[in-house]
């Protein structure tokens, strides 16, 4: 973290800042999503309350004057129907992983200095090949190529299939580089540190780049991302995804592959829609995803209904089916199905921002 903290350093040095009255602000974010769930599988059936990726965070800045602004932001993921909260790691390594623990901000952790010629974060952060979408709002996740946002049981199954390592999603100890918005375009890149002794293999460290356009109509990504895994071994991802608006409709998906030394790739897809119903909130939500590992195949259906009560509240139902081939045994909800066994799954439940 010594050279994260050094980077910054230089920033401040290299863009003067005079002595102004501060401009500061904080907000406090997230959603509470709980939901019924069930899964049905040909060995095992489950049913069960999910906190669905409930999280809360606090984001805040300050002006520095001559156009630079500090920031912040802490986002912590917890579980709604017991108080848990997520896991997170500290090295990006199979030694580094804490279980969740009071309010552990694992979902991102960051500080950071940004003008006119981009932003600089420090910290904790989501990786910039996880997502392959834009740059914009908090971080650069863009959970408009995934029809179900990644949550519940319509979850791609490219995303559950993949094997990017402990650095797919998030990675600790990371810099990146966020650039402005040229006419649509944007660019991120971000260095991460595994934290070893040396000379011990550098595992844990890695590397992302996303390149991305986003003007409506259209949003289109691609991202890479390397990880070294040990002494001479690393996992490859390459994320490509898009989504395109026509009048009430939004199709996209994206496309995935994570390459690990010494084992068979993984592929995925993700093809989608969302239609809005009316003018009365509703939403209609369908996709079609695959993973598929030598001969292992995984392929979902799923279907879902969201009824927006307000611009916070919304209920939500999704219906889902997964079939196996070539020895997969992929099953929803926690239920457990034979090999080139099917499994359905449902979720019904109630979410709120705020």
């Amino acid at each position: 973290m010594k050279k994260c903290v050094a980077a910054l350093a230089l920033v401040a040095s290299v863009y003067p800042v005079g002595h102004v009255a501060a401009q500061s602000s904080t907000e406090v974010y997230g959603f509470a999503k709980l939901g019924f769930t069930a899964g049905q599988g040909s060995v095992v059936d489950r049913t069960a309350l999910s906190s669905m990726a409930s999280r809360f965070g606090i984001s805040g800045g300050e002006d520095l004057g001559g156009g630079l602004r500090a920031s912040f932001v802490l986002e912590a993921q917890f579980n709604l129907d017991d108080g848990y909260a997520s896991n997170t790691n500290t090295n990006n390594q199979a030694d580094g992983a804490i279980l969740g623990r009071g309010a552990a901000f694992g979902r991102r952790a960051v500080v950071g200095l940004e003008s006119s010629i981009g932003q600089l974060l420090v910290g904790r952060d989501s990786t910039p090949h996880n997502g392959g979408g834009n740059s914009g709002g908090q971080g650069w996740e863009h959970p408009d190529y995934d029809t179900f946002f990644h949550i519940g049981v319509g979850n791609s199954r490219a995303a559950v299939g993949s094997a990017g390592g402990y650095a797919s999603t998030k990675a600790s100890n990371s810099l990146a580089y966020v650039s402005p918005n040229f006419d649509g375009i944007r660019l991120a890149l971000q260095t991460y540190l595994g934290e070893n002794p040396h000379p011990a293999p550098n595992a844990g460290s890695g590397n992302s780049v996303l390149l991305a356009y986003d003007k409506n109509p259209l949003s289109l990504g691609a991202a890479y991302g390397k990880t070294i895994t040990g002494a001479g071994t690393n996992v490859k991802t390459t994320h490509v995804g898009g989504s395109f608006d026509i009048g009430a409709t939004k199709l996209m998906g994206y496309v995935r592959k994570d390459a690990n030394t010494g084992m068979p790739d993984v592929d995925g897809f993700v093809f989608g829609t969302r239609i809005r119903i009316g003018t009365a909130g509703g939403e209609l939500r369908a996709s079609l995803s695959q993973t598929e590992k030598l001969n292992a195949k995984t392929r979902q259906f799923a279907i879902g209904y969201w009824q927006h009560m307000s611009k916070r509240t919304a209920l939500f139902s999704t219906w889902a089916r997964v079939g196996n081939s070539g020895g997969a045994a992929a099953a929803l909800n926690n239920s457990v199905t034979g090999a080139n066994q099917s499994s359905r799954g449902y979720d019904l439940g109630l979410q709120h921002s705020f």
